[in-house]
């Protein structure tokens, strides 16, 4: 099987057509514009569609390439080959191996559609509709998962109910890493606070602790991984969110910055106090618990903490510091949706 890529300019489908060579699939490239390359390799050459020499210089690419499937995410581009697609199979042994391009359109978006359409059901069932589009929460959800990140959909589920019930103040994330959650938090909370997210991560290998026992496998990653990179998806993640800047540095060492308002990235309104705190670090139990002595005191009364990884397959860290932060019963409001735990300091008669 040789699969052809046509035109290959486009860069929406090329995971998939990194993947499909891995697998063992040779996949070559073609385009209209000469000197064009496609996965590392040179592009073949075939006029633009609009050419009378069109059908007769793709036929001798690919019968001279030994080509035995074409794909094309051009609208007009399919529809030659599917004009032509009986004389594609009969005469020249190459199939149509991809559907009408406006579909695959479609069916790329539809899921974060239909999520946004069940969500905005239920929140127009609990009364919470009205500032919030069918349309909003579906493109929430389409960008979000364009991130890299653990965060899944039940974490923005959790999220955006969660927005509608916090107070002034500044929002604060301790562990971003791509900025999956941090994209979805600093857009919550202008949509529904006009406040500020301030993200706290190191961003640096030598200031990243193991976390053990179970989770030591993820540990053994530190060695490889190129953190720089992670911190260049975080910054492109969170770039056009006018509201959200972050600190570059271990949480212990960024609170007295962040009381001093003074950020790595943008410049933002901070209150110094913390309306919604985010603990997503280091998950070992010693750690937890130092982001949260240090962090919560700066919570304001109605202001909620969530601990992430609350249930995790790694070890019980977050459960146990987060336990003991309920224990003090300086909270009201607690409960766990998906892998979270949810608290909301307790309000005062």
């Amino acid at each position: 099987m040789k699969l052809l890529v046509f035109p290959c300019d486009c860069e929406t489908d090329l995971e998939k057509f990194m993947l499909i060579e891995k697998l063992g699939v040779e996949v070559v490239g073609a385009s209209s514009s000469k000197g064009n390359h496609f996965l590392g390799k040179d592009s073949l050459f075939l006029p633009y569609i609009s050419d009378p020499c069109f059908w007769d210089e793709f036929v001798e690419v690919v019968s001279s390439n030994s080509i035995t499937n074409v794909y094309t995410g051009h609208a007009g581009v399919w529809g030659i080959f599917k004009e032509h697609e009986h004389q594609l199979e009969k005469d020249l042994g190459v199939f149509l191996s991809s559907e009408y391009p406006f579909d695959i359109e479609w069916n790329r978006f539809e899921k974060h559609f239909v999520w946004g359409q069940h969500l905005f059901d239920k929140l127009q069932k609990c009364g919470l509709d009205k500032r919030f589009s069918v349309e909003q929460v579906a493109s929430l959800c389409m960008n979000y998962n364009q991130i890299p990140g653990q965060s899944d959909n039940q974490k923005l589920e959790a999220l955006i109910y969660l927005a509608q019930d916090i107070p002034d103040g500044d929002w604060v994330e301790i562990g971003s890493l791509y900025g999956k959650s941090a994209y979805a938090l600093g857009i919550l909370a202008s949509h529904f606070g006009n406040s500020s997210l301030i993200c706290i991560d190191p961003w640096d290998i030598k200031e990243i602790k193991p976390q053990e026992g179970k989770a030591a496998v993820l540990d053994a990653q530190a060695d490889i991984i190129d953190v720089s990179k992670i911190f260049a998806i975080f910054k492109s993640s969170i770039s056009l969110l006018k509201n959200v800047t972050y600190i570059q540095s271990s949480s212990e060492k960024a609170l007295p910055k962040y009381l001093e308002g003074v950020f790595d990235g943008l410049t933002v309104p901070a209150s110094k106090q913390i309306a919604f705190l985010h603990i997503d670090g280091n998950h070992h139990f010693d750690e937890v618990t130092k982001d949260i002595k240090l962090w919560e005191p700066h919570v304001c009364v109605g202001g909620w903490i969530a601990v992430d990884d609350y249930l995790w397959a790694f070890g019980d860290g977050p459960r146990r510091a987060g336990d003991n932060l309920l224990q003090t019963g300086r909270f009201d409001i607690a409960y766990v949706a998906g892998d979270t735990l949810y608290m909301r300091k307790a309000i005062c008669d």
